[in-house]
């Protein structure tokens, strides 16, 4: 479950740090500030799809005994 807030809070810091990137580097040099931004929006997306990711493993080990029991109570 950790891993799973790790992205998470990883994913906010990149997310927040893209629009502070934006607006301070934006006077000083236009590309450089959209290349950062763009740059922390991938690493927002990638994180928050690595959070998801996580979530689903965390998902399936749970209901795998629910599975296995019910099979066994069939059977």
């Amino acid at each position: 479950m950790a891993r799973v807030w790790n992205m998470v809070v990883i994913a906010g810091v990149a997310r927040d740090g893209s629009f502070l990137a934006l607006a301070l580097l934006s006077g000083w040099s236009k590309p450089a500030a959209t290349f950062v931004e763009q740059y922390l929006l991938w690493t927002f997306a990638c994180c928050w799809l690595l959070a998801a990711l996580y979530q689903g493993a965390i998902f399936a080990r749970a209901a795998e005994p629910t599975e296995v029991a019910l099979a066994e109570s069939v059977a």
